[in-house]
């Protein structure tokens, strides 16, 4: 059974060469989450003393405010960045969707970014070629999969990163929203085939600001905070309430 715990992690960005008030914390901190230190050194809290267990079955949405620490939260359970203190351990293989363009090259066709892209997430060269077909057909870019990809839209360049991920499966999965970009009708194909990538995994983590999403994709809720854990629980139980707030801020 897949199961991902964290226990009293802590992540600190230490700041170079800025002194307290300078503008750029406030950059840092809406980017990073969490609350600004200052002492001896100059430091963002991002993550603040998060114990927390996902279990098998766990679809679970991150929410919160700009600068709550929810990218930030992903990146370290994923293993990009590591905690200050505190410990994390995961139970299964793991894939992310953090930065679906990463590994694209813009002088490399859509094809050859296939293959540099498959083999970032981890694929070998046989499965990339067993499945190149189908992630060409699902990528609809026709004779343009040839071409270099700075010749491409931004949604072609969606397309394409989204039909490689598209078959990626994974006991655990971390995504990072990125729907929005492409045509209508891709984006609904995109959502069906993220719903088939979902069931087929034990855990899902994702950050999303769409509520439609968020109900339709998830079980649970994680509602962070300036880096701390403010509610988790059921989304049925505290959706409600978070959507509630959020809507009546954004009209006040």
């Amino acid at each position: 059974m897949s199961k991902i715990t964290l226990d009293k992690v802590n992540l600190h960005y230490p700041l170079y060469d800025l002194s307290a008030n300078d503008f750029r914390l406030k950059l840092l901190k809406a980017a990073t989450g969490g609350k600004i230190e200052s002492g001896k050194d100059v430091t963002v809290h991002a993550l603040n003393d998060i114990s927390i267990e996902f279990n098998h079955g766990d679809r679970v949405a991150i929410v919160g405010g700009n600068g709550a620490g929810k990218s930030t939260f992903l990146r370290t359970v994923a293993g990009i960045y590591e905690p200050t203190s505190g410990q994390i351990k995961v139970e299964g293989n793991l894939s992310t969707l953090l930065d679906i363009t990463l590994g694209m090259n813009d002088e490399l066709s859509g094809a050859q970014n296939i293959f540099c892209m498959s083999y970032i997430l981890g694929r070998t060269k046989k499965q990339i070629e067993e499945r190149l077909t189908e992630i060409i057909e699902f990528s609809e870019l026709g004779e343009f999969i040839n071409l270099p990809v700075r010749t491409y839209s931004s949604g072609m360049r969606v397309r394409l990163a989204f039909s490689v991920i598209s078959f990626l499966s994974s006991d655990i999965l971390i995504i990072d929203e990125f729907f929005g970009a492409g045509d209508k009708g891709f984006i609904e194909k995109a959502r069906a085939k993220m719903m088939e990538l979902v069931t087929n995994s034990s855990i899902l983590l994702f950050v999303s600001h769409s509520k439609e999403l968020v109900y339709e994709l998830c079980n649970k809720m994680l509602i962070l905070e300036k880096g701390h854990v403010k509610e988790f629980g059921g989304i049925k139980e505290i959706g409600p309430k978070y959507f509630k707030e959020k809507k009546d801020k954004n009209e006040s």
